[in-house]
């Protein structure tokens, strides 16, 4: 896709875009997941799998072909380190789009409650972690991620499903004090390319749905489930 959007002087990934925007600009809200990040040239080239480093050209067709809000949490969220991380948000801030589930410092939003035809929506984003040895650390794709990082990406552990149990009940109380009146859930778990959920999975959404989320929205088995 880099080498798609290749252009004489830069990049541009409008193209990519075309046939779905109508789509995205007929909705009232258009969502996304952004498994990538913004890591800028002081992250080194742009580069694809297996740790993404995108142009910052993308941020800008995302936002014309109609996409209006970006789910940020997900096994990429750390491809270029801390500083990409933080990176991320700045661009998507710079850019004017919505997003939720990582954030650049620990004070800002763990969620979204936005109003919509005057429904209050509340919107909330968490990806799997990854086994790790050390406690004290989150682990994706396998990898530590830096410590000062730990509070600004959300993240569940089936390890520790408990805490992540407590953390889920703390953001649904938190929207509905905030008004919100239906409450989504972007989930970014499962294996990949298995086509139905894992025992793991479908017990956590049996929590989120008991608890009073509305929906649930999955990523990252790259392959419809049920």
């Amino acid at each position: 896709q880099l080498d798609g959007a290749k252009t004489a002087d830069g990049y541009d990934f409008s193209a990519f875009f075309k046939e779905v925007s109508p789509y995205f600009q007929n909705a009232d809200l258009s969502v996304g997941n952004l498994e990538l990040t913004f890591g800028g040239s002081e992250s080194g080239s742009f580069r694809g799998y297996p740790t993404f480093n995108t142009p910052d050209q993308l941020a800008d067709a995302i936002k014309n072909s109609g996409i209006t809000m970006l789910m940020t949490s997900n096994n990429h969220s750390n491809d270029t380190s801390l500083f990409g991380l933080k990176r991320t948000a700045q661009i998507l801030k710079e850019k004017g789009i919505e997003y939720t589930g990582t954030r650049e410092t620990e004070d800002e939003p763990k969620y979204l409650v936005k109003e919509i035809n005057n429904i209050k929506i509340g919107i909330a984003n968490f990806t799997y972690e990854t086994p790790g040895e050390d406690s004290t650390r989150k682990y994706l794709n396998g990898g530590a991620i830096n410590k000062d990082a730990n509070g600004l990406i959300n993240t569940f552990s089936y390890q520790r499903i408990e805490s992540f149990y407590k953390e889920a009940q703390s953001f649904i109380d938190g929207m509905k004090n905030d008004g919100a009146e239906f409450i989504t859930f972007y989930m970014h778990w499962g294996e990949e390319y298995r086509t139905s959920p894992t025992k793991e999975q479908e017990d956590l959404a049996d929590f989120l749905f008991e608890n009073g989320v509305d929906i649930i929205l999955g990523s990252h088995p790259h392959v419809l489930e049920p």
